[in-house]
């Protein structure tokens, strides 16, 4: 902060670039350790702005979710 002001906030932007227009980040866990999955999707879920669409155990299960995503 110089001159006694503070900047105004930027808008998010996703990974293209583009500005997050609801406001809301998604997010994709990826964890094999069962615990520590539930756990942080629950932490992530109290977070406002942030939303959890995904959450599995390996690579190519989220990879397959993807895919899918893509074709709906």
């Amino acid at each position: 902060m110089i001159g006694g002001t503070t900047p105004p906030p930027r808008p998010a932007a996703s990974r293209s670039g583009t500005t997050q227009r609801q406001g809301r980040w998604r997010i994709a866990i990826v964890e094999d350790h069962t615990l520590q999955r539930l756990r942080t999707e629950e932490l992530l879920q109290r977070q406002p702005g942030l939303v959890v669409v995904h959450s599995c155990e390996t690579l190519p299960d989220h990879v397959e979710w993807l895919a899918q995503q893509d074709a709906a």
